[in-house]
């Protein structure tokens, strides 16, 4: 007779199963992502109009660095409110240019390129308790994932208010 039932489990069945288990730990995890070259607009005070850095969202904080150094941590638990505006920007860096030879000499034609952009507005309160702003902007589309991502995390991402209508 038998006493006990005895399993025996190949070794990929084992592979299979640990695979598994770690998976899914980690899908109740974020993870964090990071959009280079973002344009900033205004909001950091050490940091003049247009510079770009590296907008990095974490499991706790928006981070906005640039050359590795970080100018804003900003927790989550401090953003009030956010809006996600879609645009046009003009890339005076990216012109095509066109040379051409005319009677009077040498002449040339600058083309700017208009790219689509996602703005983000932030409010937030900063260190010292005060209600400050933050204005970027970020390739077309990463404006949703950024929406998806403060969501996730308790921030409050409103719709922006259509324009009154003409008269």
């Amino acid at each position: 007779m038998a006493t006990g039932m005895h399993i025996s489990l190949g070794l990929p069945a084992v592979w299979i199963l640990a695979f598994a288990a770690v998976t899914s730990r980690s899908q109740g995890q974020a993870q964090d992502f990071t959009l280079p070259k973002v344009f900033h607009i205004t909001g950091i005070p050490e940091l003049r109009r247009n510079a770009r850095g590296d907008l990095a969202l974490t499991q706790k904080a928006l981070i906005f660095q640039q050359s590795k150094k970080s100018l804003l941590e900003l927790p989550y638990q401090r953003i009030r409110r956010v809006q996600i505006i879609s645009g046009h920007r003009y890339h005076g860096k990216s012109t095509v240019v066109a040379a051409g030879v005319d009677p009077t000499g040498l002449g040339s034609l600058l083309i700017l390129k208009k790219r689509k952009v996602d703005t983000l507005a932030l409010d937030f309160v900063n260190d010292r308790g005060g209600l400050m702003g933050l204005v970027l902007q970020v390739p077309e589309n990463d404006g949703a994932r950024c929406k998806q991502w403060l969501v996730r995390f308790g921030v409050t991402v409103e719709e922006p208010v259509a324009p009154p209508p003409k008269e």
